[in-house]
């Protein structure tokens, strides 16, 4: 029985090895099999002596170029976009302090002006006069003064020698710090006549820009308004 079986197993293999040789198509599958085992293989051999090449530098990968720099700390811009508008600080109006007549115009319209740059100069002749008279006043006052005080002696002299009476001393006494309370008074008024002829001349009190100059030459204005109508005589406009 067993040799059968032996026989029949020899006898298939005899016919499929013929069958291969005869057989164009499956000889060229086996061809093809045997290619691409070998082919295969080749690859397996390329891959793993790739490495080697490239540690070579002849026709392998290049390596990526690293550059390395210092770390830094800085502030990181914070940008916000909105409507809205400008204005400005302060808007000054210009106007007289006193009544009088504008005699010079040293600006134009639109110019850049500084705190103290001279505006308008107004006619200060009037307050002049009154300065001067004052300062007779005081003059005149301080003889009055003068006397006063001469008299006062007399009395206390006087008095002291039992040749007067304590009346008149304080007659004198009280004429002499009448005639010192009025050189006071005269003082005062001409420190006022001082600062009013100084508002004759107009001075831009803040640095900016100019509006347009509502007067001319010969023009009379008040301490109300800065001309005939309710426009002042400039403005300024803070930059």
């Amino acid at each position: 029985m067993r040799g059968k079986i032996v026989f029949a197993v020899i006898a298939l293999a005899c016919v499929a090895g013929a069958g291969l040789y005869l057989s164009p198509t499956a000889l060229g599958k086996v061809q093809q099999l045997i290619s691409g085992r070998q082919a295969a293989s080749n690859g397996t051999d390329k891959t793993a002596k790739a490495p080697d090449n490239a540690k070579g530098g002849g026709g392998g990968t290049h390596s990526a170029s690293i550059v390395s720099a210092a770390a830094t700390t800085a502030d990181f811009p914070i940008r916000r976009y909105a409507i809205g508008f400008v204005s400005s600080p302060a808007v000054v109006a210009i106007n007289a302090r006193v009544s009088s007549q504008i005699v010079s115009i040293a600006v134009k319209d639109g110019q850049m002006v500084k705190a103290g740059d001279l505006l308008f100069s107004l006619d200060a002749r009037a307050l002049k006069a009154q300065l001067a008279k004052d300062q007779a006043t005081l003059v005149k006052d301080q003889a009055m003064l003068v006397s006063a005080q001469a008299d006062l002696q007399r009395a206390k002299d006087l008095v002291a020698k039992q040749a007067g009476t304590q009346q008149t001393y304080d007659q004198a006494l009280a004429a002499q710090k009448a005639a010192a309370a009025t050189i006071d008074a005269d003082k005062a008024t001409i420190d006022a006549d001082t600062v009013q002829s100084s508002y004759a001349a107009i001075s831009a009190p803040i640095s900016g820009k100019l509006g347009a100059v509502n007067v001319s030459v010969g023009d009379l204005v008040t301490t109300s308004n800065g001309s005939s109508s309710t426009a002042p005589l400039v403005t300024i406009t803070q930059m």
